[in-house]
């Protein structure tokens, strides 16, 4: 099966792309100390869309899809 490459891609579009493709995935959220900082400060924390950084196939079949928020 092909996976479709998601990169870049906003969390919630690439979650609907895999899934309507029946491949199934887990995330892994990575932050950089500096914009967790700056989140924290600005309150947005919870309110921050995600992107796709990376994609990783495991062992197992899964798609791993390293997240993180972005910064507005």
């Amino acid at each position: 099966m092909e996976i479709p490459d998601v990169t870049a891609y906003c969390l919630e579009e690439a979650g609907k792309i895999l899934t309507d493709k029946g491949i199934k995935f887990c995330l892994k959220e990575t932050v950089p100390p500096f914009i967790s900082r700056f989140m924290q400060e600005k309150e947005q924390l919870g309110t921050a869309k995600c992107r796709v950084l990376k994609q990783t196939r495991l062992a197992d079949g899964m798609l791993e899809l390293t997240i993180a928020k972005e910064v507005t």
